[in-house]
C-alpha cells in the first residue's frame, strides 16, 4: 500500500490520499447499497481514506474491492 503522503520532485510532501465511499455516493456507482439511508451513505462509516491509486483501482476494479474488504482495511 503506498504512503498517504509522497515526496515531490522539489522535496516537498505532498497529501496522496482522499476520503472514498466505501458503498458508492450514488446509484448505479461500485457497491452501491440502495438499502442505505442518505445519513448512513455519508456518514463517517461509509467512508476510508485512501492513496490516490488504491482510491481510483477500488473504484474502476469493484469485484476485486467488496465492502467487506475496505471495511477491513479501514479497521486496520
Amino acid at each position: 500500500m503506498q504512503s498517504l503522503y509522497r515526496v515531490s520532485e522539489t522535496g516537498e510532501r505532498i497529501l496522496n490520499s482522499e476520503v472514498a465511499h466505501i458503498h458508492a455516493r450514488r446509484e448505479g456507482g461500485p457497491r452501491w447499497n440502495a438499502a442505505m439511508s442518505r445519513e448512513e451513505n455519508r456518514g463517517f462509516g461509509n467512508l476510508i481514506l485512501l492513496c490516490k491509486p488504491h482510491a481510483s483501482e477500488v473504484d474502476d476494479t469493484p469485484q476485486h474491492f467488496p465492502a467487506e474488504l475496505l471495511r477491513e482495511w479501514k479497521r486496520a
